[in-house]
């Protein structure tokens, strides 16, 4: 008897803290950046069964207003704002229309991003100085103007970093200064916000099938000519949407993607000078 009344009360504890979990999302008022990318569509369709607002920013209008109205003919409740958040101003607005359309904001992922293949002596300034604001930039300045909101309610930052982010890129310096930097201010950030209950979560995907390779910037900042390169597997972007929604849920506060993702991570961490040898040996082929 005693073994059944123990094995109900760890049953009870185990969905109460399900539900409590899966509340982490339902009915929440979400702002994306970059929602017209691949992981930004991958995140909302994850985010549809929780009865979200969307708050979606982007700076393609276009593609922006097109996802609204796809959104709208499911019964998805949504308001964009087109939006470069590597724009201070632009992004206060941004925020602002949202709190006054939603009332409040409780979650904000910072998924917008861009790249660039290119050798640093080669590279303009300029490049480099583009991908850090928009980059590095843009999640301050969106987290700065939601970071009241967020507080009030307890909810949830999300960083989207990358494996550059804690290890060297070749050819992208520009990019992953920008990922560390979100990496050592997000970290910082969350012990600042311990005592108020937000959570911030950062994600290190790996290699992801999106456009931002695709669009990425060269030397001069026009679109990149040079093949990209890729170590292991390309993960599709449903698949990174999975992790990262699952990590809301549950409350993480980092989440390395992919058993490539988490090996290179060790192998940084324990052999750096063979990790970037073999590192460099995959992606030094872009450029020869």
């Amino acid at each position: 008897m005693n073994n059944i009344v123990s094995y109900l009360i760890i049953i009870d504890e185990n969905i109460n803290c399900i539900f409590k979990n899966l509340m982490n999302l339902f009915q929440k008022r979400i702002i994306i950046t970059g929602a017209t990318g691949g992981l930004g569509k991958a995140l909302i369709k994850e985010l549809i069964p929780y009865k979200v607002q969307l708050g979606l920013i982007d700076i393609n209008e276009t593609e922006l207003k097109k996802l609204s109205k796809e959104l709208l003919k499911q019964k998805i409740k949504n308001e964009i704002y087109v939006c470069d958040i590597s724009k201070k101003e632009q992004c206060k607005e941004a925020v602002h229309f949202f709190i006054n359309k939603f009332n409040c904001i409780d979650i904000l992922i910072n998924n917008a991003g861009i790249t660039h293949r290119s050798l640093f002596k080669e590279t303009n300034l300029e490049v480099i100085e583009k991908i850090i604001h928009v980059n590095l930039m843009g999640s301050i300045y969106c987290t700065k103007f939601c970071l009241e909101e967020i507080t009030k309610n307890q909810g949830t930052i999300v960083i989207i970093s990358s494996i550059s982010g804690f290890a060297p890129l070749y050819g992208r310096t520009g990019y992953a200064a920008s990922k560390h930097g979100l990496s050592g201010f997000f970290k910082s950030l969350r012990t600042e916000l311990k005592d108020f209950n937000v959570n911030i979560l950062i994600v290190y995907p790996w290699f992801i099938r999106t456009n931002i390779d695709k669009n990425a910037l060269a030397n001069d900042g026009s679109p990149a000519k040079t093949q990209w390169s890729t170590i292991g597997k390309i993960y599709p972007p449903e698949f990174v949407a999975k992790k990262i929604i699952n990590g809301i849920i549950k409350n993480k506060k980092e989440i390395i993607i992919s058993a490539s993702g988490k090996l290179a991570y060790l192998l940084n961490f324990l052999f750096p000078s063979l990790y970037e040898d073999i590192m460099k040996n995959k992606i030094q082929k872009e450029f020869l």
